[in-house]
């Protein structure tokens, strides 16, 4: 769907963008929540303990080992989040886990219109608890974290991550997610986004690399002052102008400038600025 009087803009992004962008205040506003009823003994975990373990410390760590040992919720397994050929699916009203550390694991649910959530509610449920004492902030913060990561990945503003997540780190959690560099797709039964994933680990749009696409087929490259035997070179292939000046790039190569594009000159400052930039992919 696109906005009346503004065809070039996808309403439905636009959305999702507002509801990231909505997620992501209401996760810096919640952060510090769990300090209020977080017990002093909950710091001893994260410390090796060669004397002595209070009883109260001893129970945190078996709770967390509960956690990270929990098979099912409301009598539903745990499946593992784990991507096949890059592509990960999500099924709403189902459970997943997936290692964000070492020692510790998340879980996670879809939820409806394709967005995820952290089931602390039907965790707390299960396991008899209140979640808010369950947990150090430290382990709070990771879990809001990752919720935030999968929000800006199903919802298609991939941009977020450029701007909150290092681009290493974006790299490690996909890799946990068993995704690696190329293209990657989110499937959560009403909402399926495409994207391709950089070595240096950021992130473009599918709709950005398409508009790439559309520019190069639709210039006349010889008035941007091309000569008529110029090649362009597009991830390692090469690429030659038609009789009209255009060129053309089959649908679903990967056209990220700056990455793995060669230009046989350097393009006119309009084309560029056309791209919204060579380092970073669009804000929308």
């Amino acid at each position: 769907m696109t906005i009346k009087g503004l065809p070039h803009i996808n309403a439905d992004k636009v959305e999702r963008t507002i509801k990231v962008i909505e997620a992501f205040t209401d996760y810096k506003s919640q952060r510090a929540k769990p300090t209020g009823g977080y017990s002093t003994a909950n710091a001893e975990l994260t410390k090796t303990d060669s004397v002595y373990v209070s009883p109260e410390t001893q129970s945190l760590r078996d709770q967390l080992e509960l956690f990270n040992t929990l098979e099912t919720i409301n009598g539903q397994p745990i499946g593992e989040l784990r991507a096949v050929n890059n592509v990960l699916t999500i099924e709403t009203g189902k459970f997943y886990r997936f290692p964000i550390s070492p020692t510790q694991s998340i879980i996670i649910s879809g939820g409806g219109g394709g967005w995820f959530k952290i089931p602390f509610e039907e965790i707390a449920k299960d396991l008899g608890v209140d979640m808010y004492k369950y947990f150090h902030p430290g382990v709070y913060d990771s879990f809001e974290r990752m919720e935030f990561f999968l929000h800006a990945l199903n919802g298609g503003t991939t941009w977020i991550l450029g701007t909150n997540f290092a681009k290493q780190e974006v790299l490690d959690t996909f890799r946990t997610l068993g995704i690696e560099p190329g293209w990657v797709e989110i499937r959560n039964q009403e909402v399926t986004n495409r994207f391709y994933l950089c070595s240096d680990g950021v992130v473009w749009p599918q709709s950005q690399i398409e508009s790439s696409r559309i520019h190069f087929a639709t210039t006349d490259w010889r008035k941007q002052g091309w000569p008529e035997d110029s090649v362009l070179i597009v991830n390692g292939k090469e690429y030659r102008m038609d009789e009209n000046g255009n060129v053309h790039i089959p649908k679903g190569e990967p056209i990220v400038q700056g990455y793995n594009v060669i230009f046989p000159k350097k393009p006119p400052e309009w084309f560029m600025r056309g791209q919204a930039g060579i380092t970073e992919p669009d804000s929308v």
